[in-house]
């Protein structure tokens, strides 16, 4: 049995509380969806799933690798919407405004790890904050409402200075998250 895990971008607390806000406005909603606790939000980049012990140092190695030499850049967390379809979600989340040098990050961290071996994405990148995951269609259409309603919302702007290889523990009461290496930004960014 390996260790769960996956790579990730914290979001300031500031971001986690106004996005909490807005979870609470949807809960009114009355639909069956598991919300996200706010303090767990992040940005997933890359999931690892269950990794050998043996095999953390040599993601971490990767990480560094390609991560280290970007330089701190500013992202934008707006709108919300759902996967796989507004009419349909099975996942509520919150936007992210468009990012050449995240795309770029991720897309780095993406081949090089599948260079040491670890299983590639067969999806495209699609950068996003879960924040609900649909159950049944119980109220779903008041649900779907009140996404629309707050679809244009703005969240607010952060700067990234580093990405984290993160530990999942499922257990009865959510899901808990431990940092297993943080990798800060600390060169020049060579995308716009």
């Amino acid at each position: 049995m390996g260790i769960r895990c996956f790579i990730a971008i914290e979001i300031p607390e500031a971001l986690r509380l106004a996005i909490g806000q807005a979870i609470w406005k949807l809960r009114s909603s009355g639909a069956d969806v598991k919300w996200v606790d706010p303090g767990l939000i992040h940005i997933t980049l890359k999931f690892l799933g269950d990794t050998e012990e043996s095999r953390i140092g040599e993601a971490q190695r990767v990480l560094s690798q390609k991560v280290s030499h970007y330089a701190p850049f500013y992202i934008k967390i707006a709108g919300l919407d759902s996967f796989p379809s507004g009419r349909h979600p099975r996942v509520v989340w919150a936007g992210i405004a468009e990012s050449t040098v995240l795309t770029a990050l991720q897309k780095e961290i993406e081949l090089g790890l599948a260079d040491s071996g670890f299983p590639a994405e067969d999806r495209p990148f699609r950068p996003h904050l879960t924040i609900g995951r649909v159950k049944t269609g119980r109220r779903i259409a008041d649900l779907v409402n009140s996404v629309r309603e707050s679809g244009n919302i703005m969240f607010g702007d952060f700067e990234v200075r580093g990405v984290r290889l993160m530990k999942s523990e499922l257990r009865p009461a959510g899901p808990v998250y431990t940092c297993l290496a943080d990798i800060p930004l600390m060169g020049g960014n060579d995308v716009d």
